[in-house]
């Protein structure tokens, strides 16, 4: 268990490994497509603009997604592992 009581099982991991390299590939893929069509129909200086412009855009909507987002954290959980003797306090020597 972990802060979000979810189970890590082998399926688990393998699930988002798979998610994330189909996702970096399809990266790999879109991307200097996209960039050759933005040079050759747009020009170099405004396709880079339009690229700076999704990217903030995709910033602000990730910003504010996260700041209204409901707060999903298991407090009993939290309270419990902190409160426990599994967390250790490590004093320093001097």
């Amino acid at each position: 268990m972990n802060l979000y009581s979810i189970r890590y099982t082998e399926g688990l991991v393998d699930k988002i490994s798979v998610f994330t390299n189909f996702i970096c590939n399809v990266g790999e893929i879109l991307g200097p497509v996209s960039a050759g069509l933005l040079t050759e129909y747009l020009g170099f200086r405004l396709g880079f603009f339009v690229v700076a412009l999704v990217t903030f855009g995709f910033f602000m909507f990730y910003y504010f997604a996260m700041i209204f987002r409901e707060k999903d954290v298991n407090v009993e959980f939290l309270e419990e592992k902190l409160l426990s003797k599994e967390v250790s306090t490590k004093s320093v020597e001097a």
